[in-house]
């Protein structure tokens, strides 16, 4: 990931085009400080073989963006404090949303997870939870987009809200985030 982010930056810049800000958005599956100081490790890595990358400063912890003529900032999924994913935004979404839709998913998983023999050997879904979000967001999206992704059903349903002032209180530090990082007010 890294690699392919400071590659684009180097061959811009030799087009003389600079990012106007610089963002990662990392999931925190197990441990997020490890996440974000293995990040600052490989940035400080790579800004010793290339000058160009030195000029950007690495932010000092997650969530907070650097300022300046290029703000830097990382993000680690789902607050910059706990653990989790994209995906746990999108299960707390989805039980204030779709509250029924989500509940029969979640009963449809954990039947699946619960029966012997259902989840066949070298299944993605793992009998100690593993990947039991994306499970139910699948089996969610299966009703609300079937045959589709839950990229086309983020897009076209109410995922995401459409207005800054019905984002629900979980989804904010994300949300100051980007703010922080586009330059929105």
């Amino acid at each position: 990931m890294l690699g392919g982010v400071s590659s684009a930056i180097v061959i811009l810049d030799k087009t003389d085009i600079r990012p106007s800000s610089i963002g990662f958005i990392l999931d925190a599956d197990s441990n997020l400080p490890k996440q974000f100081d293995k990040l600052k490790t490989e940035w400080g890595e790579k800004s010793k073989d290339n000058e160009l990358l030195g000029t950007y400063s690495f932010p000092s912890h997650v969530g907070v963006c650097t300022t300046g003529t290029c703000p830097f900032g990382v993000f680690v999924m789902p607050d910059n404090q706990s653990s989790g994913s994209l995906e746990t935004l999108l299960l707390q979404r989805a039980k204030g949303v779709y509250p029924v839709l989500h509940k029969k998913a979640d009963d449809f998983i954990q039947v699946v997870k619960n029966t012997k023999d259902a989840i066949p050997p070298g299944s993605e879904l793992g009998s100690k939870g593993q990947n039991e979000g994306k499970a139910v967001l699948h089996a969610m999206t299966s009703v609300l987009k079937p045959g589709k992704t839950l990229q086309a059903s983020i897009s076209d349903n109410e995922w995401v809200p459409q207005a800054p002032d019905q984002f629900p209180d979980f989804f904010l530090p994300l949300v100051k985030c980007l703010s922080q990082l586009l330059d929105l007010n």
